[in-house]
């Protein structure tokens, strides 16, 4: 216990000197820097609002976790990963279907690289380029082991009803996305699509899935630990309630009107 202990202390502070280090590419709207070993954080920019996604090495080339909102964004995330990490994109994550997670789609099937993503969110990208999604998640069986080092997981719906999260054993890195909130959080951010009754279980479930991640990241905001599940999930009981239906409005009763016997 004591082994694993210092071992998590030193992975975070790892961490947290890399996060502390200068990007290794730093433009206005792309920025990469490293988050664990193998392991790279890039965040896109779109009016103001950042969206955090993934390059991680693998044994051939690296895998991409998100695409950032844009297709130019895309273009020199990939530019980038093709430069640096010593081979060139060999797969793609989703993990659902929001234009920060998939927003440089097309670039993707352009290139050819091989998509994964839930069956959900294939199906809600149909209009845009399905059949470069050539790997699904099956919602019947909600976990996938990819031979090449990482776990896919559908753990039910809540910021989205197709959210997904990935898990890199190695680095014990787990990418929440946008069904986590990162620390500096003082709401949900955008509901539009979620689950909100549903939500809290999924991120408990996430919890007891991965008792061994120990550098959590959230779709928006900074990396964390697992408190960033807590914290999620403080979030969730402390919103407020859904406003009772106003009730309608008894009959007014007619006057001027003569009784009939």
């Amino acid at each position: 216990m004591r082994k694993l202990a210092l071992s998590t202390v030193s992975l975070l502070l790892t961490s947290a000197a890399l996060l502390a280090a200068p990007p290794s590419l730093d433009t206005p709207d792309v920025k990469i820097r490293p988050l664990a070993e193998g392991v790279f954080l890039h965040v896109t920019t779109e009016q103001s609002i950042e969206a955090n996604g993934l390059l991680v090495k693998l044994a051939s080339g690296y895998l991409l976790v998100d695409t950032g909102w844009r297709p130019e964004q895309t273009e020199k995330i990939l530019a980038w990963g093709d430069k640096e990490l010593g081979g060139s994109c060999t797969g793609a994550v989703l993990t659902h279907s929001h234009s920060d997670r998939s927003g440089g789609l097309s670039v993707l099937v352009k290139r050819g690289i091989p998509i994964l993503a839930s069956e959900a969110t294939a199906n809600a990208l149909r209009a845009v380029a399905t059949a470069g999604i050539t790997g699904v998640v099956d919602p019947k069986k909600t976990i996938a082991d990819d031979p090449r080092g990482f776990t896919l997981f559908y753990p039910g719906p809540a910021h989205s009803p197709d959210n997904i999260v990935v898990y890199f054993p190695s680095s014990h890195v787990l990418f929440g996305g946008c069904l986590v909130r990162p620390a500096a959080a003082k709401d949900l951010g955008t509901t539009t699509d979620a689950n909100l009754g549903a939500w809290p279980e999924t991120v408990k479930t996430v919890g007891k899935r991965f008792p061994k991640a120990q550098l959590v990241v959230p779709g928006h905001g900074a990396p964390g630990t697992k408190h960033l599940l807590t914290h999620t999930l403080a979030l969730l009981s402390s919103r407020p309630a859904p406003a009772a239906p106003t009730p309608p409005a008894a009959p007014v009763p007619a006057t001027g009107t003569k009784k009939t016997r």
